[in-house]
């Protein structure tokens, strides 16, 4: 009878301790001394690369828009020559001159596949120019990030910090917003 007991009273013991030390939440920011903050946004936009590769990237865009825009203006001049072609074709139509209508109509074939072909090469411009200025984005964005990422491990590693997380992760806690800290190294560099 008294080992029962007594193993009762050590079951007690344990899930007590449990509920002390396990079913506490330990990871609740609270607990930690030093869960600091940071504005990724903030960080971000302050990089020096940042509006290095946003200038870059504005670059393409001008130069892709340039060339398709030169691309939608001879589009316009072939349909304009078409529309041009179909009233020669239906004047000489009227006037019974059948051997000015075929040799018009000739042109406007030819004008017809021009103008195909001019509608296929937008096409494609606007949907590589897409797809390439959206990989540029990507990997920018991917090296700043890698960069940021380095640093704030260094900056944890010298402030003995425990965490550090995106301000907009954060609902409640104590902690330390230490972006201007991160950004004035970054301009520093």
């Amino acid at each position: 009878m008294l080992s029962k007991k007594f193993i009762l009273l050590i079951f007690c013991l344990f899930f007590i301790s449990l509920k002390v030390f396990c079913l506490d939440d330990p990871l609740n920011v609270e607990n930690f001394n030093n869960v600091f903050c940071v504005d990724m946004e903030e960080i971000f936009n302050a990089h020096p690369k940042t509006i290095k590769y946003k200038n870059e990237i504005k670059e393409v865009v001008y130069k892709r828009k340039t060339i398709i825009e030169d691309l939608i203006k001879d589009f316009n001049d072939l349909k304009s020559k078409i529309e041009t072609l179909n009233l020669k074709i239906s004047k000489a139509k009227l006037e019974n001159n059948e051997m000015l209508a075929s040799k018009h109509s000739k042109e406007l074939e030819n004008l017809l596949v021009s103008l195909k072909e001019q509608r296929i090469k937008i096409s494609d411009l606007s949907d590589s120019s897409k797809k390439d200025i959206a990989l540029l984005e990507e990997r920018y964005t991917a090296e700043i990030l890698k960069d940021i990422e380095a640093l704030l491990k260094i900056f944890a590693k010298e402030h003995y910090v425990d965490t550090i997380l995106d301000k907009k992760s954060i609902l409640f806690g104590k902690y330390k917003n230490v972006t201007d800290e991160i950004v004035k190294i970054l301009k520093e560099k």
